[in-house]
Order: C-alpha cells, then sequence, then structure tokens
C-alpha cells in the first residue's frame, strides 16, 4: 500500500488529548481544591506544542504536487472561518465576559489573525485568546513551502543533524536572552511568538521525513506506555519543581522542551501503527471523532469557561467532587466543539476549498499542455520505496521529482 492511502488515525485521535490538556490548563482553578492538582496541571498549555509538531509532521506526510497558492488557499479554509466565527461571537455577544478586551490594535490584527507578532497582551491573548496559537499557525504555513524544499533534501544523518540543532537554539536563546528582557517580554518571545514557536513545527517536519524514509517504532503498545511514561515523569517533575522552588514554575520554553520527547515517541509510534495496520484502540471510531473535533474544542473553550465560571462558586460538597466535574465540564465543551464543526467548521471549508484558486468550474476543459509545462510526477504505486532510514543514505536523482506542497 502506498503511504499516500494511509490515514494516520492515531494521530487524529492524539489531537484531542492535547485540546483537552490546554481546557483543563484554562479551568483548572474553579474545579481543582489542592495547589497540589492546580500545579500539576498548570502546565499543561504545552498541549499546543503538541499541535505545532503535529502540524509540521502532517503537512510534511502529506507532501504531493500542488502549487502554493492552493496550499495556502486549503489551509486558509481549514482555520480561518470558525475562528472568524468565534470572534464575532465573543465581540457581539460575550463582550462583558472578556478577560482581555483587545485595545485598536488588537481589533485590526486579530481578523487577520496577526495578533502574535505584537507583544502586548492585550492583542496576543485579547478577545478569544487561543486564537494567538493560529497566528503561529499561519506563519507555518507561509513558510511551509520554503522549508519542504530543504527537508525532502535531507537524509537520515542529515535529519538527526537538523533536529539536534533546532533542539539546541530553542534551548540556547532562551537561556541567553532571559536575563536581558522583562519577564512579560521574556513570556511573549519564547512562548506567543511565532518565529520561535516554528522551532516545534520543523521538528514534525523533521519527524514525518525520517518516517518517510523507514523510521518505525517496532512495538506500538511498549512505544505507547514509553510516550506516555515520558509525560507522566515530566508532569511528576514539573510539579515538584513548582513546590520546591516556592510556587515558581518551570520557564515556559524549557517546560516545553521537557516534554517534546515525549511527544515525539507518541507520534512516531501512532504513525507507526497506522501504517503497519495495528492500530485497535487509538483508530477506533470515538477516538478519531473525538479528534476531528479538537480543533472546534481549542476555539470553543475559552468562551465557555468565561461565561460559566464568571459567578461559579461550589459549596464544599461540589468542590470534593471537583474532578467529576471537571470532566464533565470537558464533556459538554466537546459537545459544543462537535456542534460547531459539523455546523460551521466542515461546511465553510468545503465552501471556500471549492471556490479556490486552481479549481475548474463545472463543465470546463482541462487546459491543454504547453512548451515548458511541468511534467507530472509518476503514480504513487509506480513511485520507488524510500527506506533510507534503515538501508544506504537517501540520495535524490533526477528520476525522482521532488513533491512540493500539500493537499490537506
Amino acid at each position: 500500500m502506498s503511504r499516500k492511502t494511509v490515514r494516520l488515525n492515531s494521530l487524529t485521535s492524539l489531537r484531542y488529548f492535547a485540546a483537552a490538556a490546554v481546557v483543563v490548563t484554562h479551568v483548572n482553578p474553579f474545579f481543582l481544591t489542592s495547589a497540589l492538582q492546580r500545579e500539576a496541571t498548570a502546565y499543561w498549555y504545552v498541549g499546543v506544542s503538541f499541535f505545532f509538531m503535529l502540524s509540521g509532521f502532517v503537512l510534511t506526510w502529506s507532501c504531493s504536487w500542488q502549487p502554493a497558492r492552493p496550499f495556502w488557499w486549503n489551509r486558509f479554509s481549514r482555520i480561518w472561518p470558525l475562528q472568524a466565527s468565534m470572534m464575532i461571537i465573543v465581540y457581539v455577544c460575550l463582550w462583558d465576559f472578556v478577560t482581555h478586551p483587545p485595545n485598536a490594535v488588537g481589533w485590526i490584527l486579530q481578523p487577520f489573525v496577526l495578533q502574535a507578532w505584537d507583544p502586548n497582551p492585550r492583542v496576543y491573548a485579547g478577545g478569544n485568546g487561543p486564537t494567538w496559537s493560529l497566528s503561529c499557525e499561519f506563519f507555518f504555513y507561509a513558510m511551509f513551502p520554503l522549508l519542504i524544499r530543504v527537508v525532502r533534501r535531507l537524509g537520515p544523518r542529515g535529519l538527526a543533524l537538523s533536529a539536534v540543532v533546532t533542539v539546541a537554539v530553542m534551548g540556547l536563546v532562551p537561556a541567553l536572552v532571559g536575563s536581558h528582557v522583562s519577564a512579560a517580554t521574556y513570556l511573549w518571545l519564547f512562548y506567543y511568538l511565532p518565529g520561535y514557536r516554528i522551532g516545534e513545527f520543523i521538528i514534525g517536519m523533521l519527524l514525518a521525513r525520517a518516517v518517510q524514509l523507514g523510521l518505525r517504532f517496532p512495538r506500538p503498545s511498549v512505544g505507547y506506555l514509553l510516550g506516555w511514561g515520558w509525560v507522566a515523569a515530566w508532569v511528576v517533575l514539573t510539579t515538584l519543581y513548582t513546590r520546591t522552588h516556592h510556587g515558581d514554575p518551570v520557564a515556559r520554553p524549557f517546560a516545553t522542551m521537557l516534554v517534546l520527547p515525549g511527544f515525539v515517541l507518541l507520534v512516531l509510534v501512532g504513525a507507526s501503527a497506522d501504517l503497519a495496520g495495528r492500530t485497535r484502540l487509538m483508530g477506533a471510531w470515538l477516538p478519531v471523532k473525538l479528534g476531528e473535533w479538537s480543533f472546534a474544542l481549542y476555539l470553543v473553550q475559552d468562551g465557555i469557561i468565561s461565561v460559566l465560571t464568571r459567578h461559579l462558586t461550589l459549596s464544599k460538597h461540589e468542590l470534593a467532587l471537583g474532578g467529576v466535574l471537571l470532566l464533565i465540564f470537558i464533556a459538554a465543551c466537546t459537545v459544543v466543539a462537535a456542534a460547531a464543526h459539523y455546523a460551521i467548521e466542515k461546511p465553510a471549508e468545503s465552501w471556500l476549498r471549492a471556490r479556490g484558486p486552481g479549481r475548474r468550474k463545472p463543465g470546463d476543459r482541462p487546459r491543454p499542455p504547453e512548451a515548458g509545462d511541468r511534467p507530472r510526477p509518476p503514480e504513487a504505486g509506480h513511485r520507488p520505496a524510500e527506506n533510507g532510514w534503515t538501508g544506504p543514505r537517501h540520495r535524490r536523482t533526477a528520476a525522482q521529482p521532488e513533491p512540493t506542497y500539500p493537499t490537506a
């Protein structure tokens, strides 16, 4: 089977865990009673890092022959309609509940999903706060046509070296700059700024290329155990750090880097299981559907939290059931997300994609080839299989045309 026909359902399912983790971080003070519980869940904002890395992986994995303009239009169609809908709902219906109302600059930048480039918290976190991450995603998409040309030329050694350099930059820059900027500027530079967060996206791209060249995890059950074990150990260690440092948390860029190996392992294991046809629980209908609703969950959760927790006061009896109530709250947010997915996200995406650049109208005849046209790539089934990770060093040849941009 060609890798182009393999649907990576396990990776779709993992998306829901990342989105739910972000919800828990945002809402934990209202449901979790003890300081230990709140400290243990305070770092779960790293679910955003998982999204960034998975985005780089999926786009690289689905890389196919497509001009840049249709690629950008498809990504715009995928993300912008629901975020614009939520922006309108927040500004029109939930304005009294907005914790950080945007200033004039925020009003200008948010419709264009550029707010994360401004260091003012009332801009990058204003309105529907979680949409700051979409500024990062749009920057990643803008850079992808350039990055993919480089990544596609890397063999195993090049991929390993690129990963080491990327991680080194992600760690060294915050360490060197931290003492020279304010805490607020540090937070923006190394958590919200798209130019820094692209490192996680690149890690996902490098991992996808390694999988294309044959990298696999042979035993998915063991891999999942190791991956989730790493994440669990990270939760314990970061919580202990907070408690032993009088409540001071691990700096966000370093908390992210510490959990990143676990995320890499989970993605590698999920992809390996799907490619081997050994997906069971993670490929079941419900986990996959939850993963498909995860983007909507990420966007709707802030508005729901703002409304339901504005005057939320739990009794002692209710606080004793805080964990159960938190699960019920996440389930309710998931139901709203499913409704938004089917009512807004998917219909709007289909409508926009059908009207994007490069789409032929019904009845239009294909354009005849002209002199100088780029030749069509070979069919996926006739393309030589790549196993450069476990075999000889991968070498490009003139007979292997380079894919350009992904279709999804």
